[in-house]
């Protein structure tokens, strides 16, 4: 049996807005030296069926994580999951449900790889860490990502 993976105290993270049928879905992945770690939601308000539903779906995604299974098994299992609310609003940018949201938002992640590059910017200049973070938050903005 795998180990779960320990989280330490201080984590790096980014947030990711995506629109889909249901609302905006913010997901926030966090990340250590081993890479991605834990996957949080929001969406609607706290006790709805879609707040509930996704902060299921991110429990599981955090426990898998935890455990060793990547990322990317997620963003594929989800991809283009279709609901009947992405109906109502066709917009290509639109996510076809808060899964397929979710998924997306997870390869924004994966493809900008921010976990590697945060690593990197730690390992390269431990001195001026405030000034770098500053320079990655001015980037990270210009993109329409909001990463910490």
């Amino acid at each position: 049996m795998t180990t779960k993976r320990p989280r330490p105290d201080v984590v790096d993270s980014c947030t990711i807005k995506k629109d889909c049928g249901c609302g905006t879905l913010y997901t926030t992945i966090t990340w250590d030296e081993n890479g991605p770690l834990e996957v949080f939601t929001k969406l609607g308000k706290e006790g709805s069926c879609p707040y509930c539903l996704m902060e299921a779906l991110t429990r599981s995604i955090t426990g898998g994580l935890r455990y060793g299974v990547p990322l990317e098994v997620y963003k594929k299992q989800l991809f283009e999951l279709k609901c009947d609310n992405s109906k109502h609003f066709p917009r290509e940018d639109r996510a076809f449900s808060c899964a397929d949201a979710l998924s997306r938002s997870i390869s924004t992640f994966i493809d900008n790889r921010y976990w590697e590059e945060s690593l990197k910017t730690k390992e390269v200049d431990k001195v001026n860490i405030a000034g770098v973070e500053i320079l990655e938050e001015v980037k990270n903005r210009e993109k329409g990502f909001d990463c910490v």
